[in-house]
């Protein structure tokens, strides 16, 4: 007689949502160009993660985040490279925590390449740039926003 057993749970979740917006130096932006980025790319994979985890965990299956290369180096200000700081954090502590229970936990950091983020980003810029006070334009001045459009992607499309 051959006898299988369905597996319960589920073996994996791959957090892969995220958003780039509000990419300018970081005094430019406030709190809340911050905060809906973090909210989307940090918060939004935390919760994904715990409302699964049980199901994961029944399974003995596996955790795989997608953070980003500027998750290790910030390149650039806004609430993106900290989002992806905090993915990497949060997914080796989630790793060390659910060694025991058989989970894998793995993530992946790609590096820039022309996708829907990165192209918005010189709209970002010139957008933060339009909203900034006359205090910080007059600090900045024009060449630094013209430097600033120029060298993201400069470096973005060479990576």
């Amino acid at each position: 007689m051959c006898t299988f057993s369905i597996p319960t749970g589920l073996w994996g979740l791959v957090n892969n949502a995220g958003i780039g917006s509000h990419v300018a130096p970081n005094e430019w932006l406030t709190k809340d160009d911050f905060a809906e980025v973090i909210n989307v790319n940090l918060l939004g994979l935390i919760d994904v993660t715990l409302h699964m985890l049980p199901l994961v965990r029944a399974a003995r299956g596996r955790v795989v985040n997608v953070a980003s290369v500027m998750g290790r180096v910030a390149c650039l200000g806004g609430g993106y490279c900290p989002s992806k700081y905090g993915v990497e954090a949060f997914s080796d502590s989630l790793r060390r925590e659910l060694i025991p229970f058989g989970v894998k936990v793995s993530i992946i950091e790609p590096g820039a390449f022309a996708n829907p983020i990165v192209k918005k980003t010189e709209e970002s810029i010139k957008l933060s740039w339009n909203q900034a006070t006359s205090e910080i334009k007059e600090a900045y001045g024009q060449k630094y926003f013209e430097f600033c459009k120029s060298t993201f992607w400069k470096v973005s499309y060479k990576l």
